[in-house]
């Protein structure tokens, strides 16, 4: 069975002489050199910029274990940010500002797999967002609300999609669980979180195959780059944000139809697809 998703907002981390408004105002007037990076497991509106990272290079967004990061040019011009950072003294692996944009979706994925096996969080701080920008495990969905401090383990499966008309913007804390964290998650509040439609296996066959016999833009040929999706194929996963869907159950559902169709190539493709966003054979 899968592990439940636990999404905790955190008490007294942020500084009290903290000015959000100025964050907001610097975030959103910077240049900020944003990249996309993990193609494989996005739709392709997910873009972040390397704040504390393995390298000055703010473009430079692998997520490696770091134990002292470096500050990145981009932090550099970041005044407020910084001082954030160093005022709210976590134990750094990686500092990112990440923007979604509208329509932009993370598949259902497991982070830090192929990192050392040590506690460690995620934190958010949104810093813009709206409504219909949410994050979707085991079968519920999560909001993370403006100028507070979310945190989980993105090592259980999740995605996150913006299906708002605006952009979502976040600061993306990696951070490891050290004495002083390990105090402020006893005093954490868990968070609500909506649970999503039911759909059983024989509804959701019915769905995929209907995506799959309706699609405009046919299979790939030869070898795809990791994020050309056909239309059917990023409908298919778009259903995770809609229903209960549980864990890897699209991605096989992806490889079986393409086997049907006699395409063992696309299958082979979603078979690997699976082993890798997942994580499968990593980590248990």
């Amino acid at each position: 069975m899968a592990t439940r998703m636990k999404l905790l907002q955190l008490q007294n981390v942020l500084p009290p002489g903290l000015n959000f408004d100025d964050l907001v105002r610097e975030v959103c007037q910077a240049d900020i050199p944003l990249t996309r990076h993990y193609s494989e497991y996005q739709s392709g509106g997910w873009w972040t910029c390397s704040l504390l990272g393995r390298s000055a290079d703010a473009t430079d967004g692998e997520v490696t274990d770091t134990v002292q990061p470096s500050v990145t040019d981009a932090l550099e011009k970041l005044s407020v940010t910084r001082q954030l950072l160093q005022d709210m003294r976590l134990d750094y692996m990686l500092a990112r500002l990440a923007r979604f944009d509208p329509g932009g979706a993370l598949w259902e994925h497991r982070d830090y797999q192929n990192l050392r096996q040590v506690p460690r969080q995620r934190i958010h701080l949104p810093i813009e967002t709206n409504a219909d920008a949410f994050m979707v495990a085991g079968g519920r969905r999560f909001h993370m609300g403006l100028a507070s401090l979310w945190t989980f383990r993105p090592t259980t499966a999740h995605g996150a999609c913006n299906l708002g008309a605006g952009p979502r913007v976040h600061l993306i804390l990696d951070v490891y669980e050290d004495e002083r964290l390990k105090k402020v998650l006893a005093g954490a509040i868990p968070t609500s979180s909506t649970a999503m439609s039911e759909i059983s296996a024989d509804e959701l066959e019915a769905k995929v195959r209907f995506l799959h016999s309706t699609r405009r833009n046919g299979h790939l040929s030869g070898n795809p780059s990791p994020d050309a999706l056909t239309h059917w194929e990023r409908a298919v996963l778009g259903l995770y944000f809609a229903f209960a869907v549980p864990e890897g159950q699209l991605y096989d559902a992806l490889e079986r139809v393409c086997l049907e169709d006699g395409d063992g190539e696309r299958a082979s493709f979603w078979a690997d697809r699976r082993q890798l966003v997942l994580a499968e054979g990593v980590h248990a």
